[in-house]
């Protein structure tokens, strides 16, 4: 699951980013390009890291949000990780409310169980089925997708290099974009291609994007991804409103707040010789509470105690 090639195509060909161009270098876009995806075939799984996120997201004059996660992981003998979650929201005329949550991940009896600590400080817990078979699936390197995200790609620049690290600015071909995700859900079975129509409407109109990765040339492993997601949420939002099924003066609002929103995302992964203990609390597991989330049909998802009907 937390791979060099899985978390350059997952994450990466989602992101849309803006590197300054003093970053640089003269190079040609073929030799650029060529380089790039030969340094993705090579990508090889890493067993055990960190990983740190940030996001920022604002919609100016209403609300500004920052999201940081911090997860330690290890992917063998079994997965399990350790994790962080702290939102920071700001809106105008409101002090600043700061939430920190903890959770953790843990593989069990062919299931994936998710512990989320709750605003109460309790603790929830889920479990999805993970096969061994799908597990397989999800650990081993599969080149027929990862050849299709490179097919994906349009041009490329070379960006900073810093020893070892070398960054490339990756401009994706939005009209080759929903093919590639069709493959990505097929690969989860059913519930990924009953999903496709939901994300269809969004991928057809993110159109081209550029974003920015890190890859370790020594290690073979992706270090970092920047990105600017402003222009594609933008085209997302505004392609999601329906002029039927609202006023003009609530068209003219939205297409106000859209066109003033911003976000931005960062990404780092850092190989670790130790982890830190990953075990679930026995206090943890002892108390947390199951619920489940219906299966996603065209609506919001919404999570249920175990004994709902």
């Amino acid at each position: 699951m937390f791979n060099g090639k899985k978390f350059l195509m997952a994450v990466g060909m989602a992101m849309a980013v803006v590197l300054g161009g003093s970053a640089v270098q003269a190079a040609p876009t073929d030799a650029a390009k060529e380089q790039f995806c030969q340094e993705t075939l090579s990508l090889v799984d890493y067993d055990q890291g960190q990983l740190l996120m940030s996001m920022d997201a604002d919609v100016k004059s209403m609300i500004h949000c920052h999201y940081e996660s911090k997860l330690y992981f290890a992917a063998k003998p079994q997965l399990a990780g350790k994790g962080t979650v702290k939102v920071t929201m700001a809106v105008p005329n409101q002090p600043v409310s700061s939430i920190e949550r903890d959770y953790y991940l843990q593989e069990k009896d062919e299931q994936l169980v998710a512990y989320f600590q709750i605003p109460d400080n309790s603790w929830v817990k889920s479990a999805v089925a993970m096969p061994a078979a799908q597990k397989k699936l999800y650990m081993e390197s599969n080149k027929e997708l990862v050849q299709a995200s490179l097919e994906t790609v349009k041009a490329v620049e070379l960006g900073q290099a810093n020893g070892d690290k070398q960054s490339y600015m990756v401009t994706v071909d939005g009209e080759k974009i929903l093919p590639y995700f069709a493959k990505v859900m097929s690969m989860a079975g059913e519930e990924g291609n009953n999903m496709l129509p939901l994300l269809k409407p969004v991928l057809e109109n993110i159109g081209d994007f550029t974003y920015t990765v890190e890859i370790d040339r020594a290690k073979h492993m992706v270090t970092g991804m920047q990105a600017d997601l402003t222009e594609p949420l933008r085209k997302m939002a505004l392609a999601s409103i329906d002029p039927a099924k609202s006023t003009p003066e609530q068209v003219a609002k939205a297409k106000e707040l859209i066109s003033t929103s911003t976000m931005n995302l960062a990404i780092k992964a850092v190989p670790m010789d130790k982890v830190p203990n990953l075990k679930v609390p026995k206090k943890v597991e002892r108390e947390a509470k199951a619920v489940k989330v219906e299966r996603i049909n065209g609506q919001q998802a919404a999570p249920k105690t175990a004994d709902s009907k």
